[in-house]
């Protein structure tokens, strides 16, 4: 039997997928469904989604940290350093922006 937290993901991730179906342009339920799949450990697939989004336009400082994150945990950490440069370009929250300075100090062994 699975647990309520397995069937709220595989419900989320079948409502995400209909609505990528009906219009694939759905900017914030192709990052939502790339965030489930990472959390899943999917990573080729949320990596996949992300690139999508970012190809459509959709992007800001938050599913930038999560796609480095997902790069990261594919060993590719050249372009995880990208995607977080590329949210602080975005002028996150200083919160974030000092989460994502840290993050990259780490990264580079700093």
């Amino acid at each position: 039997m699975q647990t309520p937290e397995v069937l709220d993901r595989v419900q989320a991730e079948e409502f995400y997928r209909r609505a990528l179906a009906g219009n694939t342009a759905m900017g914030e339920a192709r990052i939502n469904l790339a965030n489930l799949l990472m959390e899943t450990r999917r990573l080729p697939e949320a990596i996949s989604n992300y690139e999508i989004a970012r190809s459509q336009g959709f992007e800001n400082p938050t599913m930038l940290v999560n796609y480095g994150v997902a790069l990261i945990q594919s060993g590719q950490n050249d372009q995880a350093a990208a995607m977080w440069e590329r949210a602080l370009e975005l002028h996150p929250d200083p919160q974030t922006a000092e989460g994502i300075r840290r993050n990259l100090q780490r990264l580079r062994g700093q």
